[in-house]
């Protein structure tokens, strides 16, 4: 891929990243579900800030990575990141 579609492509990862996170800090509980057990209970929780860091960091230091390296491994963890938030988000709304 070339310099500027890698360019392009960590543009759109930090600003959904970014965008999660602002969106969370806005909207989601002060205390997160990070895990739904077996039967549907939550299971792991965390603090909001914590909670909405973890995935926005995976996110934005892979994204810059893969900028830099052009390596497809550091793309699929900045996009796991972003998976990460959508999670976030479908198990506390």
């Amino acid at each position: 891929m070339t310099d500027r579609k890698r360019l392009i492509v960590t543009i759109l990862i930090l600003v959904a990243a970014a965008g999660a996170f602002v969106l969370g800090l806005i909207i989601l509980p002060d205390t997160l579900v990070m895990q739904v057990t077996a039967n549907g209970q939550p299971g792991t929780q965390m603090p909001k800030l914590i909670g909405l860091l973890i995935p926005l960091a995976l996110s934005a230091v892979f994204g810059i990575l893969y900028c830099k390296r052009d390596g497809t491994k550091n793309l699929i963890v900045a996009l796991v990141g972003i998976g990460m938030s959508a999670l976030t988000f479908a198990f506390n709304l």
